[in-house]
């Protein structure tokens, strides 16, 4: 009977202490849920030094552009993609509209499609340049082009596979992918250069993605990282979500739990890299011819036609505005890398408009144009996706005029 007693006391006391700790932690999630309401919905206003850039000249629409461009807003977000590693998730704006694929919306003409026939289909693809970083939906690169073969009397199917970060090697792979599904264009223009410059200055190797070490270090995520993987699983499905917060916002402020990320040296010796590493830079080069190779086999497999552009930036421009003098010629290692890596492509007869490459150097196509054109080293506003669209348009309609496909 004593022991009955004891056994009920206990019980008693359990179910009181769990009572207590669960409406405490009740009371904690309350507590910090209004604390971050109340500090969320007080922070001063959403700010991107690009949205002063002197290139807009309409700036009625610019504050709304880059706070739907921006990290807290999900048109910044991306979600696992095999193959390519990601794309953006869905998102719907008033500047920026992004469909279930990732893929970023472009100009279409408003006509009547069974009169005019089939499109001349066009895959774009590109880094975060071509994706339109800065430019409305309607003024990317893509949807100026659209608009401008429009205008010459070609009706197109223009579609933006570009993705921020994209290296040319994946662009390559994102256009197999559609080919295997049986999406084959009438032609396929790739933009590129600072990605894949970057890549190699990052992993001293080229032909790699960027933060190629993350990769590695998320390899079998799972059974080294329970902490991070519990606490996002929390967030995700908002359980707790104000709590969890708060103590993972301390833990990161202490430093707790971290271990020191260590970028992976895949070239033995190279862990200082030299702006004028030759060696990196022609292998890169190499990659980079590789990868036309590449698209000229199956170009001639799938029998559609294919641009490659090498793209400008402000290192290019000679006359500089006040703005883009101050945001866009930062000076730092990267940035000497890259002027040193664009300067060696010029010197390559491949790469020149005599070669025997579909390629086009636009590196200088901004050099004596004095108006204001970048938001920063590299993305463009508006008028500089225009001009970019232009040349594109000529080789384009070119192209179109003599199709035997």
């Amino acid at each position: 009977m004593n022991n009955l007693k004891r056994i009920l006391k206990l019980a008693k006391d359990a179910w009181l202490i769990l009572g207590i700790t669960f409406l405490s932690i009740l009371l904690l999630e309350g507590v910090f849920y209004i604390t971050f309401l109340i500090r969320d919905n007080t922070r001063t206003t959403f700010s991107d030094y690009r949205i002063k850039a002197d290139t807009y000249s309409d700036s009625s629409w610019v504050q709304k552009y880059w706070e739907e461009f921006s990290k807290s807003s999900s048109s910044d977000r991306v979600q696992w993609m095999p193959y390519v590693y990601w794309r953006r998730k869905p998102f719907q704006g008033d500047y920026i509209n992004i469909d279930s694929n990732g893929i970023r919306q472009t100009w279409k003409p408003n006509i009547n499609h069974k009169e005019m026939g089939d499109p001349f289909t066009i895959f774009i693809f590109g880094g975060s340049t071509m994706w339109g970083t800065g430019a409305r939906d309607n003024f990317t690169i893509p949807s100026i082009l659209a608009k401008k073969l429009q205008e010459k009397g070609i009706y197109t199917e223009t579609i933006n596979f570009g993705e921020s970060g994209y290296v040319s090697s994946q662009e390559v792979i994102a256009l197999i992918l559609e080919l295997k599904k049986g999406n084959i264009p009438d032609l396929a223009i790739f933009y590129d250069g600072v990605n894949d410059t970057y890549s190699a200055y990052q992993n001293h190797v080229a032909g790699l993605t960027h933060n190629e070490y993350n990769r590695m270090n998320e390899f079998n995520v799972s059974k080294s990282m329970g902490y991070k993987k519990m606490i996002s699983i929390l967030i995700r499905e908002n359980r707790m979500g104000s709590t969890v917060r708060f103590i993972n916002g301390l833990i990161h402020r202490l430093n707790l739990l971290r271990k020191p990320r260590v970028a992976v040296n895949y070239q033995a010796n190279n862990d200082n890299l030299a702006y004028d590493n030759e060696p990196l830079i022609n292998d890169m080069i190499d990659v980079y011819n590789s990868n036309i190779e590449v698209v000229n086999a199956l170009a001639d497999y799938y029998n559609f036609k294919y641009l490659f552009y090498w793209q400008p930036t402000i290192f290019q421009k000679k006359h500089l505005t006040e703005y883009e003098e101050l945001h866009g010629q930062k000076s730092s290692s990267f940035h000497l890398f890259l002027k040193k890596t664009y300067d060696y492509l010029a010197q390559q007869s491949d790469f020149t408009e005599e070669g025997d490459l579909p390629f086009h150097n636009l590196s200088l196509v901004f050099s004596n144009v004095q108006k204001p054109l970048f938001v920063d080293y590299c993305h463009l506003g508006e008028l500089g996706n225009e001009m970019i669209a232009e040349k594109m348009a000529m080789d384009v309609f070119a192209i179109y005029t003599k199709k035997t496909f």
